[in-house]
């Protein structure tokens, strides 16, 4: 593991916060430190309960039953 390595991963697990050296870092590398900080948080952050899609397809759509007149044809 090499220093820049190093350098990336401690970006990351002590929130670097200084501007300059994240703009320094990005530009040097072209890694994005304020884009892994977002991402780490998004992965620590609880999962929101998604809805399933029975439950959606069963509150939408017609409402009322059509009345529909069967006319049959007497030959």
């Amino acid at each position: 593991m090499g220093v820049i390595d190093l350098v990336k991963e401690f970006a990351v697990s002590l929130p670097l916060t200084d501007t300059i050296k994240i703009r320094i870092l990005k530009d040097k590398t072209g890694f994005d430190v304020e884009k892994a900080l977002a991402n780490a948080a998004a992965d620590k952050a609880p999962d929101e309960p998604t809805t399933s899609a029975s439950t959606t397809a069963t509150t939408s759509g017609r409402r009322t039953n059509t009345n529909y007149k069967v006319v049959t044809k007497n030959s």
